[in-house]
C-alpha cells in the first residue's frame, strides 16, 4: 500500500483543502434544502389534525344536528306546560334547582298528601264523644292553669348606702348581717383558693358530700319515689275533679 494512499494521510490533506467558509455554506444549503422544508411539513401535519378536530367538535354532521333538533323540541314542549307568565327557573311546584327532574302530579301523589295519623286524628276528631272529651280535658287544663300559684319574685331587702349610720328595723339589719357574713365567707374561701387550691376543692366536694350520698341510698331513693306517687295522684284527682266540673258546665250550656 502506498504511503500517499493512507487513510490518515488522505484525511490531513482533504482538511487542508476544506476551509470554514466551505463549512459555513454547506451548512447554510442543508438549512435551506432539507430543514425548512421538514419543519414546514410537520406544521401542515400539525394543523390538519387539529382543524380535522376541530371540526368534528363544532361542526356535527346533519344526524347529530337532527338530533339535537328533536332535544330543543321536547325542551320548548316542556316549558310550554309550565305555568303561564312564571319565571324559567319555575314551574307549578315552585323553585326547580338545576339537575332536578320535574316530578309529574298524579292521583297517587294527591292521596299521599295526608298521612296515616292525620286520617286517623280526623276520624277520631269526627266522633262526638271523643271531642267532647278532649274539649273538656283542654277547659281543664286552662283552668288548672288559671289556679296554680305563680312564684312572687322578690329583690329582698333593699341596703341603702347610709345604712351604716341610720337606724334601721330589726328586718334590715339581719338582712345586713347576712350579707356582711357572706361577703366575708367569700373573701376567706378567695384566699384559701390562693393559698391552696386542693384544700379548696376538698372542702367544696366534702360540703356536697352529704347531697351526693342522699341520691345514692336506697332509703331515700325509696321516699323520693313515694313522694313523686302521692304528688301525682294528688295531681291526678285534681286533674278528674276539673274535668268532670268542665263536662257538667258544658252540658248546661248545651241544654240551655
Amino acid at each position: 500500500m502506498a504511503a500517499e494512499n493512507h487513510p490518515v494521510i488522505i484525511m490531513a490533506s482533504i482538511k487542508d483543502k476544506i476551509s470554514k467558509e466551505d463549512i459555513v455554506n454547506a451548512l447554510v444549503e442543508f438549512k435551506d434544502v432539507f430543514l425548512f422544508p421538514l419543519i414546514s411539513g410537520l406544521l401542515f401535519g400539525l394543523g390538519t389534525v387539529a382543524g380535522k378536530r376541530i371540526g368534528e367538535k363544532w361542526f356535527a354532521p346533519a344526524a347529530s344536528r337532527k338530533h339535537f333538533e328533536t332535544e330543543m323540541e321536547g325542551l320548548d314542549s316542556i316549558e310550554g306546560k309550565q305555568t303561564p307568565g312564571a319565571p324559567d327557573d319555575f314551574d307549578e311546584y315552585g323553585a326547580v334547582a338545576d339537575g332536578i327532574p320535574q316530578v309529574n302530579s298524579s292521583e297517587s301523589d294527591q292521596e299521599k298528601k295526608w298521612s296515616r295519623k292525620s286520617e286517623a286524628a280526623k276520624r277520631r276528631w269526627a266522633n262526638p264523644e271523643y271531642r267532647r272529651k278532649i274539649l273538656a280535658k283542654r277547659r281543664a287544663k286552662m283552668a288548672a292553669a288559671k289556679l296554680a300559684e305563680k312564684p312572687v319574685r322578690t329583690r329582698g331587702v333593699q341596703i341603702g348606702a347610709m345604712d351604716s349610720v341610720t337606724h334601721s328595723s330589726d328586718e334590715k339589719a339581719a338582712a345586713i348581717n347576712r350579707y356582711a357574713r357572706s361577703l366575708k365567707l367569700r373573701s376567706e374561701r378567695m384566699q384559701l383558693y390562693k393559698r391552696d387550691q386542693m384544700t379548696w376543692m376538698n372542702e367544696r366536694l366534702d360540703e356536697g358530700a352529704p347531697l351526693r350520698r342522699a341520691y345514692v341510698d336506697p332509703e331515700l331513693k325509696k321516699k323520693r319515689r313515694e313522694e313523686r306517687s302521692r304528688l301525682a295522684e294528688e295531681r291526678h284527682r285534681r286533674m278528674r275533679l276539673l274535668a268532670d266540673s268542665s263536662a257538667s258546665e258544658s252540658e248546661c250550656d248545651e241544654q240551655t
